[in-house]
């Protein structure tokens, strides 16, 4: 079972959103499920990335010991990043939209 950063039905939200502003009429059904499942990996990935990048070293080392330690609540996670002044939505609101731009260039481009 994968780990995603935001649960799995919103980066399929997200995902299926950005697709439904393509022209993916000539696309077969078996692509547009890869396209979709690689898109939701993508997300996912550029979402943490993006969220870690705003940690200096001794937060992200702190960061680290978090993760584990298999105890600790979102809450936690959420505490950490505020304390930190990170703004997690904000952080995930820019790389969404970087998102979008991307990936709908990728997927222009294949075609």
């Amino acid at each position: 079972m994968e780990e995603y950063l935001i649960d799995r039905s919103t980066l399929e939200g997200i995902v299926d959103g950005v697709m439904s502003t393509m022209d993916l009429s000539g696309v077969s059904d078996d692509r547009k499920a890869a396209l979709r499942e690689s898109g939701i990996k993508k997300l996912d990935h550029n979402l943490a990335l993006a969220v870690v990048c705003q940690l200096d070293d001794s937060q992200l080392s702190e960061y680290e010991e978090m993760l584990n330690d298999n105890t600790l609540s979102e809450e936690d996670f959420a505490n950490f990043f505020a304390n930190n002044d990170i703004d997690v939505q904000e952080v995930m609101k820019k790389e969404i939209m970087n998102f979008k731009d991307e990936f709908t260039a990728e997927v222009h481009d294949e075609q």
